[in-house]
């Protein structure tokens, strides 16, 4: 099975080839050879190189397509986009529900704008249009957000557990992203350590669900204590 995708996915990639050199192609049950006056704009989230490498990805089709490349980091590392791109999302879907693009609370902006966005720009739009189906008329609250956002939500201000996580303010002033996953990894690496690497102890220390620390702990490249 896995060889018969492979041989579908390189005749697929021949053929793409071919349109992209040629400006030629046939309809798919036709004989007759077409022009193609088109320009290509390709995104992935994968490798390209190493799927190159690998031999699962044409190296010529690479180049081909490769011609100017533009990297966009993941939503995490460029939290300035978020408000314009939830913005867009609100006015989007309010438009297709036929209703006045809502107002999102501060509690839920906090999520949105704490939450990794693991999936990306799909992941947020789903979020937003989800949430916009089931808000009431009055905005976005926390309630209305997904499980996996209202886990972000901090531990109660009676709840001491957490107080000496915070890691101690660095030295000398670095770039933000890079003082901000510093910081997180700090927090996650004492509350691992606190708990003898126990992650499900760690999750509670911490006010969070252990499938979503797993996943910072991954994302973060947390060593073991």
């Amino acid at each position: 099975m896995v060889v018969d995708v492979v041989e579908r996915m390189a005749g697929a990639q021949a053929k793409l080839l071919r349109m992209v050199q040629e400006r030629q192609f046939q309809r798919v049950g036709g004989t007759k050879t077409l022009d193609a006056d088109i320009r290509i704009v390709a995104a992935t989230n994968r490798d390209l190189r190493k799927a190159v490498e690998d031999g699962t990805f044409r190296e010529d089709l690479y180049y081909r397509l490769n011609v100017v490349s533009i990297r966009l980091p993941p939503l995490r590392d460029r939290p300035e986009d978020l408000p314009p791109l939830v913005e867009h999302a609100l006015a989007r879907y309010a438009a297709e529900l036929g209703r006045a693009p809502l107002a999102i609370s501060e509690e839920a902006w906090h999520l949105l704008r704490t939450y990794p966005w693991p999936g990306n720009i799909r992941e947020l739009n789903n979020v937003i249009e989800r949430a916009t189906v089931l808000a009431p008329d009055d905005g976005i609250e926390v309630d209305d957000l997904p499980e996996e956002l209202r886990e972000l939500e901090a531990p109660a201000d009676n709840d001491t557990s957490a107080v000496h996580l915070i890691p101690p303010e660095p030295s000398e002033i670095r770039p933000y992203r890079d003082s901000v996953l510093e910081a997180k990894r700090a927090i996650i690496r004492r509350a691992l350590e606190k708990t003898d690497g126990h992650q499900t102890k760690a999750a509670e220390l911490l006010g969070v669900r252990q499938p979503y620390l797993a996943r910072l702990i991954k994302n973060l490249g947390v060593p073991k204590p």
